[in-house]
């Protein structure tokens, strides 16, 4: 089946038990949120998916791919992965980072704006903005996104759900973790609330809203 699920995940941090058998999936033309309260292991459970970091046991499976520990490279074929931490260079400009394609320049204004600028010179904000562009612009069937709307005004969040309903119009399947939930109730199909180091599947039978304030997420 074409799906990337995440199984049986165990990881430790300097003999901590930060996350204790997770499993979560995520499909193709799909939205997938992952909610938690902070320091639950959303990000260490992201970072086991892409690749970044190893668990302690636990397996990746890609479209029927069982991928163990040296599979970064595997991975990379599959995924995209936008963390929480900067990683474009500073030096390097805007119009290179979209490959100068003023098509995309011409439908983004803020883009527009800063195609000439160097990534040293926008604000956090737009830093982060473009970090989301050039994750999405990658050809990948799965894309995780660790905290996007961090830093963007409410403006430019609705932008970037609209590219990612666009990306999942296109067939990638999406995994998004946020603090700003309420973004994302509209367009998630499914939730995975991350609690005691254990994932727990949300079901929407009576809407997402009405059980995470069930389980006490949401007030």
């Amino acid at each position: 089946m074409k799906e990337l699920v995440l199984d049986s995940i165990f990881f430790k941090d300097k003999g901590r038990k930060i996350l204790n058998g997770c499993f979560l999936k995520v499909i193709p033309k799909s939205v997938t949120c992952l909610i938690g309260k902070n320091g639950s292991g959303k990000s260490t459970l992201m970072k086991v998916g892409a690749g970044v970091i190893d668990p302690n046991s636990g397996i990746t499976i890609i479209d029927n791919k069982r991928l163990h520990k040296p599979s970064k490279l595997i991975r990379y074929k599959y995924l995209a992965y936008l963390s929480q931490e900067p990683f474009l260079p500073k030096e390097i400009k805007v119009s290179n980072i979209l490959n100068n394609n003023e098509k995309v320049r011409a439908e983004d204004a803020l883009l527009d704006r800063i195609f000439d600028s160097k990534v040293k010179d926008l604000s956090y904000g737009e830093v982060r903005y473009l970090e989301i562009i050039f994750v999405l612009s990658q050809n990948r069937k799965y894309v995780f996104l660790d905290e996007p709307f961090t830093g963007l005004a409410p403006k430019l969040i609705e932008e970037v759900i609209k590219k990612i309903l666009i990306k999942k119009r296109e067939g990638s399947g999406i995994l998004i973790s946020d603090h700003y939930i309420n973004y994302l109730l509209d367009i998630t199909d499914s939730i995975y609330y991350i609690s005691n180091e254990e994932t727990t599947l949300i079901e929407s039978n009576k809407g997402f809203k009405a059980e995470l304030k069930r389980i006490g997420y949401l007030k």
